[in-house]
């Protein structure tokens, strides 16, 4: 879904940036489709605490991506020069460069994921019933995701 999520803003970047300034509603169209970035932070969001495990290792992943996140719109915001206006060259640039990273990094954490839930598999044998409800109790006891052998990533 993160991946799929990136494709529309995209696609509305890639069109303010080839589509000439005559066509307004074109380009209104591709910025209302900016309007879904609330759905790729949500999502990675999720994705990071539904595949950390361990309130400390939960606590300093999210203060990292938190100020990963700032640090982003803070440095995002200086690359949109006014000598560039109305198309603003560099930031779109500078988008679509990001959204590109974000989902080829999608695709290798999700490869990643699904070998080490195998690996999982091979060493401590499938989930079944048992072992989910004694995966749930280690959660409990503050087990990290390496540490709990019941743990699967969610992908």
């Amino acid at each position: 879904m993160l991946f799929i999520s990136c494709i529309p803003e995209t696609a509305g970047l890639i069109g303010i940036h080839v589509i000439p300034l005559k066509h307004k509603w074109a380009l209104v169209g591709c910025t209302w489709l900016q309007y879904i970035l609330g759905a790729v932070s949500i999502l990675a969001w999720i994705l990071m605490n539904a595949n950390v495990a361990g309130q400390t290792k939960r606590t300093i992943t999210n203060g990292l991506y938190f100020t990963f996140y700032a640090a982003g719109n803070i440095i995002g915001s200086n690359i949109f020069f006014a000598r560039e206006a109305p198309k603003y060259r560099s930031g779109i640039i500078g988008l679509l460069v990001c959204y590109c990273v974000i989902m080829l990094s999608t695709v290798c954490y999700g490869l990643a994921l699904i070998k080490e839930n195998k690996n999982r598999d091979k060493k401590f044998g499938p989930v079944d019933a048992a072992v989910e409800e004694e995966a749930i109790i280690n959660g409990f006891k503050d087990l990290t995701d390496k540490e709990n052998s019941g743990f699967r990533y969610s992908l």
